[in-house]
């Protein structure tokens, strides 16, 4: 009598471990799987300026910077603490992930020249 009451609360148990296990795994698995939206910006550096096809990103996105440097010289673009360094007609990119709302500068730098920007999180 006694090992039947035994087999039965250990099977009670295995039941109830079985259901947390399943319920905490199917909460879990929908959080981490869910897709990243990447924001594309086209930048154009050229010895003039610098140009943000946008200049407005919402908090929580992440920003692929695709920079184009249309110049004849080596830039530097800088943003967010990233830094890419193009060659001249060259392509690079950044891809950062602005978690924080506030102003955020860019700078495009050549030997002889500096060009300056904000990019708003909002």
């Amino acid at each position: 009598m006694r090992r039947g009451l035994r087999t039965a609360l250990t099977g009670l148990v295995v039941l109830a471990l079985a259901a947390v296990v399943t319920v905490a795994s199917a909460t879990g698995a929908s959080t981490t799987t869910e897709p990243i939206m990447i924001v594309p910006i086209q930048v154009s550096l050229t010895s003039t300026q610098a140009v943000l096809d946008d200049k407005v990103v919402d908090r929580g996105s992440v920003v692929q910077f695709r920079i184009r440097n249309k110049s004849a010289a080596k830039r530097t673009f800088t943003i967010g603490g990233f830094k890419a360094t193009v060659k001249p007609h060259g392509i690079g990119t950044i891809l950062i992930s602005f978690d924080t709302r506030g102003k955020f500068p860019y700078v495009s730098r050549a030997a002889t020249s500096v060009h300056r920007g904000f990019l708003r999180v909002v």
